[in-house]
């Protein structure tokens, strides 16, 4: 608390002059520099970053999709990768997982489900019409195979009639159940729903 005092009220501020010697020169001259982002805070500073974020990663790994009831080949999902990593904000120390999943897919004259009527549906509404997408979970393992943590990816896989090598990622936030983390040291991807040919 700052005590007010009329005497010093309207008073004008100080000039500040530098101490003999210690002025700058005359003229400044500035140049531009290319530094790399990753160095220019130890060069200028002369200190390092040591955050260190804890990560995992799978992959890339292969798969083909195949039908329930025989060896035909729906598609391709090729370089799937999967990541989690665990932030601590280092504000609030809040934790939370992110998990992210990608992959390129290959359609082999198959496709998912887009909405459209379905042959001979006598209306537009359900089950006159295909649903949208498939529902995809991955479920996080430890080492001995045991299950540590389900990640229902949603009702979002996607394969369109054409693709070839299309590009997809999914992700999300883990907020509350975190301490699956630590013990994650595999990972399967479940795709559940029908197919339809092109």
């Amino acid at each position: 608390m700052c005590a007010y005092d009329d005497k010093e009220a309207g008073r004008e501020g100080g000039i500040i002059t530098p101490t003999p010697g210690k002025r700058p020169p005359a003229t400044t001259k500035f140049s531009l520099e290319n530094l790399e982002a990753s160095t220019a805070l130890i060069r200028f500073t002369n200190t390092a970053p040591t955050t260190q974020v804890p990560l995992k990663t799978f992959g890339p790994d292969h798969a083909e999709l195949r039908y329930n009831d025989g060896d035909e080949t729906i598609g391709r999902l090729e370089q799937i990768r999967v990541a989690l990593i665990r932030l601590t904000n280092p504000n609030t120390g809040f934790v939370s997982v992110q998990m992210s999943l990608e992959y390129l897919a290959t359609s082999n004259g198959s496709r998912t489900p887009d909405g459209r009527t379905l042959p001979g549906a006598t209306t537009a509404y359900t089950p006159g019409r295909e649903p949208y997408k498939l529902k995809h979970w991955v479920y996080f393992r430890n080492a001995a195979g045991g299950l540590v943590y389900t990640w229902w990816v949603g009702q979002d896989f996607q394969l369109n009639c054409g693709w070839n090598r299309q590009y997809c990622q999914h992700g999300t936030t883990e907020t509350n159940i975190l301490g699956w983390f630590d013990a994650v040291r595999g990972y399967n991807w479940q795709i559940s729903g029908l197919f339809y040919p092109c």
